[in-house]
């Protein structure tokens, strides 16, 4: 398979998903007011910290379920 065709069939990393996850919400601050955007962000970030933090400690890096 070319690595293009790999990339595309693999499931999106964790880390990837969370960061998509920032984008989005960024995103959704569009229209809140100078003061509340940083805040936002910064409670986005941490929460998704945590969340990798979370996962680092459990050693999962995909969504992939090992049966």
């Amino acid at each position: 398979m070319l690595p293009e065709a790999l990339e595309q069939d693999r499931e999106p990393a964790l880390p990837e998903l969370l960061h998509q996850y920032l984008e989005l919400r960024s995103g959704q601050r569009a229209d809140w007011t100078s003061k509340g955007k940083p805040i936002g962000t910064v409670a986005n970030f941490n929460k998704v910290q945590a969340a990798m933090d979370f996962l680092r400690g459990k050693e999962i890096t995909t969504m992939e379920i090992g049966l």
